[in-house]
């Protein structure tokens, strides 16, 4: 790679100059005169250096979640546009996602339901509902709590319980056996009747069990419903309170706290209000001030018209004899209220334990009819190739009975973890069912009415809609798209291999951003700043110009093989139409400087000294010395100050020069048509007599080509 040479380019005007070379006639090559015109263009220098094609913008992608490759459409060197389906996971993972939308859709719309119901007030049938599904939660913890303890510590009676399980199971084995060997006999009369009253028996037990189960629902319900409206009575009286001797009404929070927190709030103060002072008008006047919590007329009333001795307060040893306290006074409604709300939660716990026994009696009932039902039946069909057929399925259940029965008692012995979990899970399960049917209950009460209610509802929508907007966007990401319009440069894995959450499947590369990464040698690295213009040639777009830019110049040097560099990254201008591939060769020109309508010679017509420059000028049909002023230049090109003018010829001489090796081929080639770009030495400080070197102001390098 070359790591940076100036590059000197001349008449991009695009003037034709002709250069007439006439070489000695000797054998030795001793050289040529060589005359050329005076010309005024542009002076452009340059560093190139080789590099390569780099795509810097690549997009990783991946699933963001766990599943099986099942489908994958693309594959490295592939052109897609955005949008494209190119992979998709498997068909379980899929189906999972799909749940979890469907779940979030349900709990959606049940969000909705419960918005909806907190909208409208609760009927009675509602609020009954509502209590036996507390109930119902209530038992199944209790049944949660049972399981999950019978698991992690299970009692001596339990063990037992599973033993005779098991010897029952044996015994069973021998049961169906006899009976299938009694099959053959006829049906006994006598079992026949005795099963029908069985039967009635059963009906009649489960008859009752029903209607005391009726009973007790009814009763509670009543019981509870007094015990609501009992409530809602001393709440009334604890308004009645604060309104009958401040007039002041109390909100809807202030009815749950106590007086002494409500009467801080409000910063009413008893022993002010009920002890005014003769000329103290703010609580003897009978006009009512809005400013205060209190109602002045109210409290005209108490302290001048009332016939009874009234204190605020009562002091630390209460009431004084013959004298009302208002403090006590609300007070007392206060500790009514308390009394009845914690008569109210003990009505309710008495009422869940009693339908919960009425419900347990009326499924025992239940199960005894179907099992005397059965026995009934059993003992009215003949023997015969049915009934030998049912006695070896018994034979065959009694044996699964046996196994089943083992496995409970190998299980209560030493329970499964899983079956731990699964019991836990359950417990879990079971105390949220009771929160949301508590929730529910409270809720109900207060339907319709609640704004608070009404909020929490609204936000639990606005919750379930966000899940289920995150829900399908999960779903929809099993299904992989190209976020962008590029090429496929890495494809990681095949199909059929397992992804873990966040593997990288593929990389996309994007064509349109291109970057040529170049190493500059320390010499030119200075004259290179981020913004400068370039010119890119690639091997593969043979006679192909492409515009760049430098976007980056590395901070470290990277030290090589007798030679220090830096790297440097030009961003190409990709022309429409064209891909450019990771990796081709390419070589990059980054303009250092560049000096407009200036006059040109080429530097080896420079002649003279450092401090007295001259020119061989063919004037007259002779050549004439001409002293000229430099205004800088390089290697190639001398800037002329003063002493010709455009269209001047020089003359000058290059030694051992021919048809093949002369330099001013390129120059002419240079000054014809567009221009163009040449690698050459960079120019001096000023320096010799010229013909070697540039002229002041020209970059210095050396041609590491």
């Amino acid at each position: 790679m070359a790591s940076g040479g100036i590059i000197a380019a001349g008449l991009t005007a695009g003037l034709l100059v002709l250069f007439l070379v006439v070489l000695d006639d000797d054998d030795d090559g001793g050289g040529g005169q060589v005359q050329a015109p005076v010309v005024r263009d542009n002076l452009i220098d340059a560093v190139s250096s080789d590099g390569s094609i780099v795509l810097p913008e690549r997009t990783a992608l991946s699933f963001g979640m766990a599943g099986t490759l099942t489908e994958l459409l693309v594959e490295t060197g592939d052109a897609v546009q955005e949008g494209d389906v190119i992979a998709r996971l498997d068909d379980l993972t899929l189906t999972g996602l799909q749940k979890s939308v469907e779940e979030a859709r349900g709990s959606l719309a049940d969000a909705e339901i419960r918005l909806a119901e907190a909208n409208d007030p609760a009927s009675e049938l509602d609020l009954a509902t509502a209590l036996a599904a507390v109930i119902s939660a209530q038992d199944a913890i209790a049944e949660a709590e049972e399981a999950l303890a019978a698991l992690l510590d299970p009692l001596t009676d339990d063990l037992i319980e599973f033993t005779a399980a098991t010897t029952a199971a044996e015994v069973g084995i021998r049961d169906a056996r006899q009976a299938l060997t009694d099959l053959e006999a006829l049906p006994d009369p006598g079992a026949v009747e005795d099963a029908r009253a069985g039967a009635d028996l059963a009906q009649e037990a489960l008859d009752n069990a029903v209607t005391d189960q009726a009973v007790e629902v009814t009763a509670w319900v009543i019981t509870v419903a007094d015990a609501a409206e009992a409530v809602a009575s001393a709440e009334t009286d604890y308004v009645a309170a604060f309104n009958s001797w401040l007039g002041y009404d109390l909100t809807t929070g202030q009815i749950g706290q106590e007086p002494a927190t409500i009467l801080a709030g409000a910063g009413i103060d008893l022993g002010a209000l009920f002890s005014p002072s003769a000329d103290d008008f703010r609580f003897t006047s009978t006009a009512d001030d809005p400013s205060t919590p209190w109602d002045e007329l109210t409290i005209f009333a108490w302290n001048w018209l009332s016939p009874d001795l009234i204190d605020g307060t009562c002091g630390t040893d209460g009431p004084r004899r013959g004298y009302t306290c208002v403090e006590d006074e609300l007070q007392s409604s206060w500790d009514s209220l308390k009394g009845v709300i914690n008569s109210e939660a003990d009505t309710k716990a008495k009422a869940a334990a009693a339908l919960t026994s009425a419900r347990k009696s009326v499924e025992s009932a239940e199960n005894a009819l179907a099992a005397a039902m059965e026995t009934f039946e059993d003992s009215q069909v003949p023997a015969g190739e049915l009934d030998l057929r049912q006695a070896r399925e018994a034979v065959a259940l009694a044996e699964a009975n046996l196994v089943s029965a083992g496995t409970l008692l190998a299980e209560a012995q030493s329970p499964p973890a899983n079956t731990i979990l699964a019991a836990r899970a359950d417990l879990e399960i079971a105390r949220a069912k009771l929160a949301d049917a508590d929730t529910n209950l409270d809720d109900l009460q207060f339907i319709g009415s609640d704004q608070q209610l009404i909020n929490l509802r609204e936000a639990e929508v606005a919750s379930a809609q966000a899940v289920l907007a995150n829900a399908e966007s999960v779903s929809n990401d099993a299904t992989m798209r190209a976020p962008v319009t590029g090429i496929v440069d890495v494809v990681n894995f095949e199909v059929g291999d397992e992804l873990q959450r966040n593997s990288i499947v593929l990389e996309i590369l994007d064509p349109t951003i291109v970057t040529v990464l170049m190493d500059v040698d320390q010499v030119d690295i200075l004259s290179i700043v981020v913004g400068a213009e370039a010119s890119v040639s690639i091997d593969a777009l043979p006679g192909q110009q492409l515009v760049g830019t430098v976007t980056d110049i590395g901070p470290a040097a990277i030290a090589g093989a007798g030679s220090v560099t830096f790297p440097v990254t030009v961003t190409v201008e990709v022309p429409q139409g064209a891909q450019l591939l990771e990796g081709l060769s390419a070589t990059a020109q980054v303009i250092t400087s560049a000096r407009a309508g200036v006059l040109l010679v080429p530097a080896a017509a420079i002649g003279g000294s450092f401090t007295a420059p001259t020119l061989e000028v063919l004037r007259g049909g002779s050549l004439e010395t001409v002293s000229v002023t430099l205004d800088g230049g390089n290697e190639t090109f001398a800037i002329i100050g003063s002493g010709v003018s455009e269209g001047d010829i020089v003359s000058f001489s290059l030694p051992d020069i021919n048809e093949q090796t002369n330099p001013f081929d390129v120059f002419r080639a240079g000054f014809g048509g567009a221009g163009g770009a040449f690698r050459f030495g960079g120019g001096g400080g000023g320096g010799g007599n010229f013909r070697g070197g540039g002229g002041g102001g020209g970059n210095r390098a050396d041609d590491h080509e």
